[in-house]
C-alpha cells in the first residue's frame, strides 16, 4: 500500500470515528486506536484551534529548575538533530515527564507558529490536553512512536507528523520526552530511529551524570569522614604520591605544596616502604623533623592492596605523642580532680596554706609542698593544677619513694627501645612525657636518690629530658610540684639531698600543719568522712560516741588526716548501718586511755615515743604484716621501713604476703 493510500485509509477511520465513534480496526494502529477512545471519553474537542494549557512564569522557571540537568545534556543532541532537518519547516522539542515544553529548536517561522497557537515553550502537551500526539501518548504507552497527519485526533495538528522517544531515568523511571515535528510531506521514516538514537545518547549521559553525582557524594563523603577525625591522615600510591592529606596531618607536618619538608618527605618514605613490604605498623613512634621542630609522632600505617592481593598504595594515621600521652593520662584517670573548695578546714595555719597555694596557682612557678605524712599534700597539688591556666592538661602523680631505685629513672624520663634488658619494644614514654603541657607532682621528693637528682636539676634547667638509651633531646612543658615530709634543709647539711637542687625547688614554700596543730578543724573532718562513707557503704553512723571524741581529742594522729580517714573507714565497715561509732571499734587507738595520769591528765611524751608505740601496736596487730600496717597508719610501705630504721625498731616478723 502506498504511502498516499495510507493517508486516504487513516483520513476516512478517523472521519468516521468522530461521526459515530466506530472505525474499521484493520485500517488503525492499535496505539493509536487506544488512544483516539482515550480522546473521546475524556471529551476532547477534536476541532480546537489551539492549545489548551499553558503554565505560569513560576510555575516554568521551577519545572526548568528541576529539569535543569536534562535540558543541559539534551540541548546538544536536539541542535544536532535539528541541523538534519533545518530550514524545512521542523521543530524539534523536549519535555518533562509531564508533557510540559522545556526547550524549542527550530525554525523561527514554524517557533513563532507553536508559540502564538499556545504550543510553545511552557505549553501543556498531555494527551488530556491537547488529545492524541507523539508527547502525550508515550506519557501513557511509554514506548517511541510516530504520529502521521490525521492520525493525530484534533484538527490543528493533521498537517503534522511527530516522531518521539520516551527518556528514562537510571532507574527506568520516566524522565521526559523528545519529539521532532514537521509537514507531513516531509517527514521520512527513518526520523523515528534518528529521535531513538538521539535519545539513547541522552540517556547514556544521563547516566554518567549520575554515577558521577554519586561518586562526588561518595567522595565528599568520605572527604568529609576524613577530615572529621581527630588524627593526621596521609595515603599515597605505589610511588610515594599523596593521594589523600587531611588538613590535621598537613598541621603535623607543616605540609609545603614544594615537598621542601623533611618531615613530610620521611612520612613518604617510610609509606612507600610499606607498600613495597606489604605490611606496616601499629603505633610506630617516628621522630621527624618538619621545617619548623622536631616532633615525635604516633604512626600507624597499612598497606592498601588491590583485589589480587598487590600493595598499590599505603595509608596511614599520626597523632602526636603529646596528644596520646595526655589520652592515656585521661584513661588511667590521674587527672586532679580535688579543687580549692574540697580542702576541708578553718584553722588559722591551714588557712593561711590554703591562700598561699591558690594565690600562687595561676602562676608556673615551681611549688614545695612540706609536711608530715598524711596532712593533704597531694590535694593541694590537685588543687594547685585545677586552679591553674594548666587545668586542661594532664595531671601526673608520681610517689619518689614508693618506685624501686633502679626503676625511678625510666619512670620519670622513659626509656627506647633496647635500653635495657626487659625493655618494651619501641620504648615507653616517662612520666615528665606523659605530664607535657600540665602538671608533675613529685611527692616524697626527699627520697629521690642523689644520682637521679641531677637529672631532675637538669630537666627544671633545661625544660627537656632524653630518655634512657636515647640521644634526642625532648622538650617539654610541665609544672613542677614538689612535696616532702623530710627537713630538706637538713638533708643537705647531711649530705643526702643536692643543694642546687633544693634552692631550685624551693621557690615558693607552703607548710601543711599537722592534724593535731588544726584543733578546731578535726570533727569538721570526721563528720565529712562520715558521711561520704555512709554514701559509699549505704549506712546511717549519725557519729561518734562521748568516750570516741575524748579519745579523738587527745590522740596525737601520727598519721594525720590519712590515718583518721583509715580507722573511720574500718570502724564503719564493723557497725551495722545505724547509730554512732563506739570505743570498741578503734582498739588500735584505745590504749592511749592507758597513758592517762591522775586526774585525767596525760602523761606527756615526746612525739617520736607516741610514734614507735603506735607503730608497734598496729604491727602486733596486724601479725608483721608491712602492707596493712602501713595502709591503716595512712603512710607507704617505703615511709614506714624508713620510720622502722629510724626509731629503730628491729626483728620485725613479716608475713610474706605483705612483701
Amino acid at each position: 500500500m502506498s504511502q498516499e493510500q495510507c493517508f486516504i485509509q487513516i483520513n476516512t477511520a478517523w472521519e468516521q470515528f468522530i461521526s459515530t465513534g466506530q472505525f474499521d480496526p484493520c485500517q488503525v494502529r492499535p496505539i493509536i486506536a487506544r488512544s483516539w477512545k482515550r480522546c473521546r471519553e475524556i471529551g476532547i474537542n477534536p476541532y480546537f484551534v489551539e492549545g489548551q494549557e499553558v503554565i505560569s512564569q513560576q510555575c516554568l522557571k521551577d519545572t526548568v529548575k528541576t529539569y535543569s540537568n536534562l535540558m543541559t545534556i539534551a540541548k546538544p543532541f536536539m541542535k544536532a538533530l535539528y541541523e538534519f532537518v533545518a530550514g524545512s519547516g521542523f521543530l524539534v522539542l523536549l519535555t518533562d515527564n509531564n508533557g510540559i515544553v522545556l526547550e524549542i529548536i527550530g525554525d523561527q517561522e514554524v517557533a513563532e507558529l507553536a508559540k502564538n497557537a499556545k504550543l510553545g515553550i511552557g505549553a501543556n502537551l498531555s494527551e488530556s490536553k491537547i488529545g492524541t500526539n507523539t508527547i502525550g501518548t508515550i506519557l501513557i504507552e511509554k514506548v517511541p512512536i510516530q504520529v502521521v497527519a490525521k492520525e493525530h485526533y484534533c484538527t490543528v495538528f493533521h498537517e503534522w507528523t511527530c516522531s518521539a522517544a520516551p527518556i528514562c531515568d537510571f532507574s527506568g523511571s520516566l524522565y521526559g520526552v523528545l519529539n521532532v515535528s514537521g509537514y507531513y510531506e516531509r517527514v521520512h521514516s527513518h526520523t523515528l530511529g534518528m529521535v531513538v538514537a538521539a535519545v539513547k545518547a541522552i540517556e547514556n549521559e544521563l547516566r554518567l551524570a549520575e554515577i558521577y553525582d554519586k561518586l562526588r557524594a561518595a567522595y565528599d563523603y568520605s572527604n568529609t569522614l576524613i577530615e572529621s577525625i581527630s588524627d593526621g591522615l596521609v595515603s599515597v600510591d605505589a610511588q610515594g604520591n599523596i593521594t589523600h592529606l587531611n588538613s590535621i596531618a598537613k598541621k603535623m607536618l607543616s605540609y609545603d605544596i614544594t615537598g621542601h619538608n623533611y618531615g613530610l618527605k620521611s612520612c613518604l618514605e617510610y609509606l612507600v616502604s610499606v607498600v613495597k613490604k606489604g605490611y606496616g605498623c601499629t603505633d610506630k613512634e617516628m621522630f621527624l623533623d618538619t621545617n619548623q621542630v622536631s616532633k615525635r609522632l604516633i604512626i600507624t600505617a597499612v598497606p592498601v592492596k588491590n583485589s589480587q592481593g598487590k600493595p598499590i598504595g599505603a595509608v596511614a594515621t599520626l597523632k602526636e605523642s603529646k596528644e596520646v600521652h595526655r589520652l592515656v593520662a585521661n584513661m588511667v584517670r590521674e587527672n586532679a580532680k580535688f579543687i580549692f573548695n574540697d580542702l576541708i578546714g578553718t584553722s588559722p595555719k591551714f588557712q593561711e596554706a590554703v591562700q598561699l597555694a591558690r594565690q600562687i596557682s595561676k602562676s608556673d612557678a615551681i611549688i614545695l609542698l612540706q609536711g608530715e605524712s598524711g596532712t593533704g599534700k597531694e590535694l593541694f597539688a590537685q588543687a594547685i593544677h585545677n586552679n591553674s591556666l594548666r587545668k586542661n592538661g594532664p595531671f601526673i602523680a608520681v610517689n619518689c619513694a614508693a618506685l624501686p631505685r633502679e626503676l625511678i629513672g625510666s619512670e620519670l624520663f622513659g626509656y627506647e627501645e633496647g635500653a635495657f634488658t626487659g625493655a618494651k619494644k619501641g620504648g615507653c614514654p616517662g612520666k615528665f612525657e606523659l605530664a607535657n603541657g600540665g602538671s608533675i607532682f613529685l611527692d616524697e621528693i626527699g627520697d629521690m636518690p642523689l644520682d637521679l637528682q641531677v637529672n631532675l636539676l637538669r630537666v627544671l634547667q633545661e625544660k627537656a629530658i632524653n630518655r634512657l638509651g636515647g640521644h634526642r633531646v625532648i622538650s617539654i612543658d610541665v609544672r613542677i610540684i614538689a612535696a616532702t615530709n623530710k627537713d630538706l634543709a637538713r638533708k643537705v647539711s647531711q649530705g643526702d639531698f643536692r643543694e642546687d637542687l633544693y634552692y631550685r625547688l624551693n621557690v615558693i614554700t607552703i607548710n601543711l600543719p599537722p592534724l593535731r596543730e588544726r584543733e578546731n578543724d578535726m570533727f569538721m573532718l570526721v563528720d565529712y568522712f562520715i558521711g561520704k562513707l555512709n554514701t559509699q557503704l549505704q549506712k546511717n553512723i549519725t557519729g561518734l560516741s562521748p568516750e570516741v571524741e575524748r579519745l579523738f581529742a587527745n590522740y596525737p594522729w601520727p598519721g594525720n588526716i590519712r590515718e583518721m580517714q583509715n580507722l573511720l573507714e574500718r570502724a564503719m565497715h564493723l557497725v551495722d548501718s545505724r547509730g554512732t561509732l563506739l570505743l570498741k571499734h578503734f582498739r588500735e587507738i584505745a590504749k592511749i586511755r592507758d597513758d592517762k595520769a591522775m586526774g585525767g591528765k596525760l602523761t606527756l611524751r615526746t612525739l617520736k615515743e607516741v610514734e614507735r608505740q603506735t607503730i608497734l601496736t598496729a604491727i602486733a596487730q596486724f601479725n608483721g604484716n608491712i602492707s596493712h600496717t602501713a595502709k591503716v597508719l595512712g603512710i607507704a610501705r617505703n615511709t614506714l621501713y624508713s620510720k622502722l630504721k629510724e626509731l629503730e625498731i628491729d626483728n620485725v616478723q613479716k608475713t610474706n604476703s605483705a612483701q
